[in-house]
């Protein structure tokens, strides 16, 4: 069996592992700072309002993963495009949920309210 140790790990690698491990908090901070915006967004009254963060997701994704590397004309240039665009969507499945969630939740609630008026 072959172990990480100090002794038989590169300490080029060593440095890079220490450097993803302090940078980690920051990557974090960043989503749960995107999330409580995107909560922040979905449940205000205007609908719209929560689907800023998934559209610039999705722009960011567009323009992100058009393949550079290979011409238009090239056989692989579609599927390449296809693969970068579901990679680089992957942050707007969570942004998406969390909209319809938000909205699901001021459904019901708006509907309990409903219920409390015609009861009096």
């Amino acid at each position: 069996m072959f172990f990480l140790t100090s002794a038989n790990v590169d300490a080029a690698y060593a440095a890079l592992l220490a450097e993803t491990v302090a940078k980690q908090p920051l990557i974090l901070g960043v989503y749960g700072m995107t999330m409580l915006v995107q909560f922040l967004l979905s449940t205000r009254k205007n609908r719209s309002l929560g689907w800023i963060l998934p559209a610039l997701s999705v722009v960011m994704s567009i323009l992100n993963g058009w393949p550079s590397a290979l011409p238009p004309e090239s056989a692989g240039f579609l599927w390449q495009l296809l693969q970068n665009l579901l990679l680089y969507n992957v942050p707007t499945i969570p942004l998406v949920a969390l909209y319809f969630a938000c909205r699901w939740l001021i459904q019901k609630k708006n509907t309990v309210e409903k219920m409390n008026i015609q009861d009096l």
